[in-house]
């Protein structure tokens, strides 16, 4: 059977166990921004990492509704396609950094330039470093950067190059982890 062929059966069967698995978390109580499915619960998982658990970080560990039952995006994804659909404009030029495949599918589909990038080659369009990129001043309208200055080692090169490229009235979407139980932010020691 020619590759081609093979990769398109392989895509229908996934599709249909997919649609399957759906089948038993029906119901209304959640709906997926993306696939449109509605259901009662989503699907748990996570990391069982203790640091999680003991500061209490959110996003993080395992949790509850984390996966959609039949596209699996992640409640990161659903939370970030709901801030930011209805503030991606048409015309914007837009910036993701470390790209989550189903909001980089639906800002890709809704804006005039969208590019993304990761420092892991294929992960993206292009092989960005966020410390220091070849792009010109105010080259963009809105910058998506989402969980990833915490995994930063000069996070504040980050922030003044992610500064550097926002266009006048730009705007970046710079979600990090957040502890609920910590009193001071912790910081690695290098």
């Amino acid at each position: 059977m020619p590759l081609q062929l093979r990769r398109a059966a392989y895509s229908t069967y996934a599709r249909g166990l997919r649609l399957l698995r759906s089948f038993g978390y029906r119901g209304s109580r959640f709906q997926c921004p993306f696939c449109g499915g509605s259901f009662r619960r989503m699907i748990a998982g996570g990391s069982p990492e203790p640091v999680w658990v003991r500061d209490d970080i959110h996003p993080g560990g395992c949790r509850e509704n984390l996966y959609c039952p039949r596209c699996y995006s992640t409640d990161k994804e659903r939370f970030a396609w709901l801030v930011l659909g209805p503030r991606v404009a048409k015309s914007d030029r837009v910036l993701h950094i470390a790209p989550e495949p189903h909001l980089a599918m639906q800002i890709q589909a809704m804006s005039a330039a969208y590019i993304s990038g990761d420092l892991t080659p294929g992960r993206a369009m292009q092989v960005i470093d966020i410390t220091a990129t070849a792009f010109p001043d105010a080259h963009f309208d809105v910058v998506i950067c989402s969980q990833v200055l915490e995994h930063i080692e000069d996070d504040r090169s980050a922030m003044r190059e992610i500064y550097r490229l926002l266009a006048p009235g730009g705007w970046a979407y710079l979600p990090t982890p957040i502890s609920n139980v910590r009193a001071v932010t912790y910081e690695a020691p290098t």
